[in-house]
Order: structure tokens, then sequence, then C-alpha cells
């Protein structure tokens, strides 16, 4: 089905006509799937507005749609947008809307969530599949009568106990909506079975599905040589809950002058402070760091593939994108304990798992592995964590995994 872009539509509609949907035939089967995707090239603030890189919703619409029966529609809230705006990728009906706040807490905009109703309601889908609750995609769901399934991408509520917050915040908002969305519900899909148990420890009786993201694109094959032993890689935002800090404070304990590292980082930052305080630190340490800001696919694809380690301290990862990644580039992960992360690891292999928040274990297990090398034998186990990845997260397994929930819940 050609979908023809919207640029002339109107950010103040309320409602996409369903003819800007027709097609040659009717499709019984309809699903909206309703989370974050990048800004495609096609769009009119391509390149103008920043927006989150992670392309996973977006990766396992494609997915669906090229190994399954369903009709995929996307819908997206954009921050900062100039205009709503329609086009079709991958033969994905992709429909951008303006989100009308721009505050801190814009996802939870009441306009937007009316908005997002609206639109869905004006399309009848045969069902949604949500993507997190800590956004407006939750909330409008949760109001339309329309068969609904939530991947949790996160809880809120689990977060917070570790990072309180003491007043009346947006945070506290999101938990309170995310228990009363939970309490009603009977079943989502997490992306790993650490995280699966998280949920379950709060809401005993959410029947949790496993269904980790899935990969596409072209993955590198680096012969062993591209590698520098001592070239490592921290790939996400720059903040506090991803570890940053104990990155600089492992590569701080390690001796510059014996044990010389290359630190290159993929990602934009989070707080200003939080940023200047960890980059300024690391330049002291006399190791050499090249900040590559957000990169495409490809070319964070291209920088592992030259890249020894990929150090990940997260504290809460559910998933880890960016171990999958590394590991479909031949690249030792260093992840911390109960995380997602540390499940993959256990899985695929390839990898260290240490203690969270520990900057010693940190830096030890970077040395260690510095000091193996990549011989022939290392390159072989690498070899097999790639492969068992690629068996394991392909599209067509994961559409699969997908298409049996959705059917199941339309024939419920």
């Amino acid at each position: 089905m050609d979908l023809k872009s919207n640029v002339g539509m109107k950010p103040e509609s309320d409602y996409f006509d369903s003819n800007f949907l027709e097609s040659d035939t009717i499709m019984s089967k309809k699903i909206f799937i309703l989370g974050h995707i990048p800004l495609l090239e096609d769009h009119p603030d391509y390149g103008k507005v920043k927006r989150h890189p992670g392309r996973w919703v977006l990766d396992q619409a494609i997915a669906v749609c090229r190994h399954t029966d369903f009709e995929v529609t996307v819908i997206t809230l954009v921050k900062g947008a100039s205009c709503d705006h329609m086009l079709t990728y991958n033969k994905v009906n992709i429909i951008y809307l303006k989100a009308q706040s721009r505050l801190r807490c814009w996802t939870l905009f009441t306009c937007d969530i009316i908005r997002l109703k609206n639109t869905i309601k004006n399309l009848t889908p045969s069902l949604l599949h949500v993507h997190g609750l800590e956004d407006a995609y939750g909330l409008a769901a949760y109001k339309l009568k329309i068969p609904k399934i939530i991947t949790l991408q996160a809880l809120y509520e689990d977060y917070n106990e570790k990072n309180p917050v003491a007043t009346i915040s947006a945070p506290k908002i999101i938990e309170y909506l995310e228990r009363r969305v939970l309490n009603k519900t009977s079943q989502v899909i997490v992306k790993s079975r650490q995280f699966g148990n998280v949920v379950n420890q709060l809401y005993p009786k959410l029947d949790c599905t496993i269904i980790p993201n899935t990969i596409t694109g072209t993955f590198l094959d680096p012969p062993v040589a591209t590698k520098d032993p001592r070239r490592l890689a921290f790939v996400g935002t720059i903040c506090e809950r991803k570890g940053f800090h104990l990155v600089r404070q492992a590569i701080e304990l390690i001796d510059s002058t014996k044990n010389p590292m290359e630190l290159h980082i993929y990602g934009e930052g989070g707080s200003d402070d939080y940023v200047h305080r960890e980059i300024s630190a690391i330049e002291a340490t006399g190791h050499r760091f090249y900040r590559h800001g957000q990169v495409s696919p490809i070319s964070l694809r291209k920088g592992l593939a030259a890249v020894n380690i990929l150090v990940a301290p997260s504290y809460g990862e559910t998933f880890g994108n960016q171990v999958i990644e590394a590991l479909l580039c031949y690249c030792h992960c260093i992840v911390t304990e109960n995380t997602g992360m540390a499940e993959n690891i256990e899985k695929y292999g390839n990898g260290t798992i240490v203690s969270q928040r520990n900057a010693e274990d940190l830096a030890e297990a970077i040395l260690h592995q510095t000091e193996l090398g990549i011989g022939e034998d290392l390159f072989e186990e690498r070899s097999r964590a790639r492969t068992l990845v690629l068996d394991d997260l392909g599209p067509r397994k994961i559409a699969s995994l997908l298409n049996e929930q959705y059917e199941r819940l339309l024939n419920n």
C-alpha cells in the first residue's frame, strides 16, 4: 500500500481522516503500534528536531509487516515538530503527530492524549500494541475499547524506589498512572526474564511473555587485525543511570603510561553539569577519548567493528540493545549483574559480568580483557556468540512470537 505524505495537514487537527489509509484491498487485520521512533529522512523536520535514535519499535513493526499478514501502522509523537506528517517506510505506515506540549513531561500532555485517541478511533485498528506506559501512548490506549497489549520498557515504580523523589513530580505522576493501568491488565510483554521477575514482584497477577527486540540491517565482518585490544566503547546517554561515571572511575584506576586506553563515546549527554564534570575528569586521566555524539546505526556498527570492548555498567537495563549491537560486531561486553544485559551475556557468551556500582571490578575486567588481546581462539568465541544472536533475534523469529500474541488477543 502506497501512502502519500501528508505534508499539508494542519497540526491543530484532532484526528486523521480514515481516507489517508485507503488501499485497493480491505485489510481486516490492522495493528497500530504506539511508541517512539526516529525521524526518517522523508520527514520535513529531519535533522532539525532532536530525537531519540532508538529503532527497536520501528524494527519490530517492519518485522511484523514482512513476516505476518497484519497491516502495520506506527503512531508516534514528535516534540518540537513543525507539523503532522505521514509516510510509508518498508511497507509500514507511519503517522508522526506534532506534540502540542514542549514541557519536560510533554508526553503526558492532555491535548496529545486526546489527539492520539481520536486518531486511533477514526482509523479503526483491529488491535493496539503499546510500547511503554510512561507516555501518552499508554493512557490513550487505556481509554479505548480496542484489544491491546503492552510492551513494558521499564517500571518507573521500581526505578524510583532506588532513586526516590520526595515531592509530587512528573515521575510520581507516571508511577500513579502506571499502577492504574497495570492493575487492570492481565498480560504484558517484557524483553528479558530478569525484568519479568521485577514486574511480577510488584504485580504478581500479570502474565509476562518474554519477547526481546529484533535485529535488522547489515552487520560488518571485521578481520581480527582491525581491533585494537585497548580500544573501548561506551554507547548510550551520558548519565548516571547508564553508569558513565563508573567508566570514568575505572579508567582513572588504570595507569595511562603502562596501559593507555582509547575510549569512544557514542550518544548524547544528559545533565549538562554531569557531562561537564565527567568529561573533564576523563581528560585529566591521560587516556585518549573521542566523543562521536548520536550517530546512525551503520556509523555505530562501523565504530564498534574497530573496538575490542564495550563497557556498559548500567544500573537497570531491561534488555540492552547496545550489548546486542556490540556482540554482532565481535566486541567483548562488560556489563553489570542483575540486568537484562547480563542475561544476554549468560545466553550468548562473549562477555564479563561485574558487580553493580563497582569501578574496581570494572577496571579489573577491562585490564584482563586487554591483556588477553584478540587471538584466533577468542575470535572464534566471539563468532559463536554472534551466530547465536543472529539465530535468536532474527526478524522472522521475533515476528512469529509477536504474531502468536496478536492472534491470541484477537481470538479472545
